[in-house]
């Protein structure tokens, strides 16, 4: 539905890698740094990581890897990054761990208290969170389109 590619070479450098390890961990690190900086570095990161990753086969578990796509996020919006302070922050930064582990146990709870399901997408509005259909997860961008506008129109007039 997002149109995002899985190249060759994602399952060549990615997937078949000898040795490969298959983890987001440093990934999550990097979003939560760079969301310190600036919360606007976070879709741009998240976007770029994919294309690393599922377009260009780069091994987005490698904390070099890492550190580049999010230099790169930061140039882009003019924000300027020390390589070497990210890098060691992803790997040693216990605080930034903890903080990074609690955020994911809350969003984790989050998603429980609105049943149990994959794919599941909540959207928030003010303070009001709702759960789209399942229905329209897999309908397209029209049909996600017009979920959630709908929403919007039961929350404008009250309705649950």
């Amino acid at each position: 539905m997002t149109g995002q590619r899985f190249s060759q070479s994602y399952h060549l450098n990615v997937l078949q890698a000898p040795n490969g390890v298959f983890t987001s961990s440093p990934l999550t690190l990097a979003l939560a740094i760079l969301g310190e900086i600036d919360v606007v570095l976070e879709p741009g990161f998240l976007h770029a990581a994919q294309v690393a990753r599922y377009v260009e086969g780069r091994d987005t578990s490698r904390i070099e890897e890492v550190v580049r796509v999010a230099e790169a996020v930061a140039a882009a919006n003019d924000v300027a990054i020390n390589a070497v302070i990210f890098a060691e922050r992803l790997q040693s930064d216990i605080t930034l761990l903890d903080r990074v582990k609690a955020r994911m146990a809350t969003a984790r709870s989050e998603l429980q208290s609105f049943g149990n399901g994959v794919p599941q997408l909540l959207v928030q509005m003010g303070k009001v969170v709702q759960v789209v259909e399942r229905e329209a997860l897999y309908g397209g961008k029209d049909r996600m389109h017009a979920t959630i506008l709908r929403l919007r129109e039961r929350q404008s007039v009250g309705s649950p």
